[in-house]
């Protein structure tokens, strides 16, 4: 009888001891990894935005080289004239797809339009060589008076559909760091070419009947 009480008190021991021991190890055993997949983000990558344009909003009007002329559809440099040289600010010129500016003359300012083709920037009068208004400007990769149907290319200058040509001879101009600088001579003597009418004719006598401007 003694015997058998000393082999079941022996046994409970040893069962309290082996829970204690499984329990201490299943305490220390490292939780399995987090298998929930991430959600998505919904929140844009700062690194994958792109540059926001640097077109003319109603917070940057007053950056430097801009003219007070200057709305949120249309770029006017203002120039700045030393001696012969006058230069605009090349990034007022990027700010669109072509940017005015004016120089003065004798009399009244002589206005002008710049563009990029390519890396060309082309700079013409702002006078229609066909009607004489001050009024052409850029207008789908072409120039295009806004007083009467003439239009003009580009690159060249010819006169589209009887229009009359731009003089010939391009303004030439020097694009240094963010400058972008014409010899003032050179502009006032454009101007004053186009305006006493030295292009050519792209279709004959009758262009003003062509474009009914006349």
């Amino acid at each position: 009888m003694f015997k058998r009480f000393h082999f079941m008190l022996l046994a409970l021991s040893l069962l309290a001891l082996t829970t204690a021991c499984s329990a201490a190890d299943a305490a220390v055993q490292p939780a399995p990894p987090d298998t929930t997949p991430e959600a998505p983000r919904t929140d844009p990558d700062p690194s994958l935005t792109p540059p926001a344009p640097t077109a003319p909003n109603d917070d940057t009007l007053d950056q430097e080289g801009l003219s007070p002329r200057t709305t949120p559809g249309h770029v006017w440099a203002e120039p700045i004239i030393e001696g012969d040289t006058v230069t605009i600010l090349l990034s007022v010129a990027r700010m669109a797809d072509h940017v005015h500016f004016e120089v003065p003359t004798d009399g009244d300012p002589a206005s002008f339009v710049g563009y990029f083709v390519g890396n060309a920037f082309l700079v013409r009068p702002c006078v229609c060589p066909t009607c004489g208004a001050e009024t052409v400007d850029w207008e789908s990769g072409a120039l295009a008076c806004g007083t009467c149907p003439a239009m003009y290319d580009a690159v060249s200058g010819a006169g589209v559909g009887g229009a009359i040509s731009y003089p010939s001879g391009l303004i030439s101009n020097r694009i240094a760091l963010d400058t972008i600088s014409m010899s003032r001579l050179d502009l006032i003597a454009a101007y004053e070419r186009t305006v006493a009418g030295e292009g050519v004719p792209s279709g004959g006598d009758d262009v003003c009947p062509v474009l009914g401007c006349c």
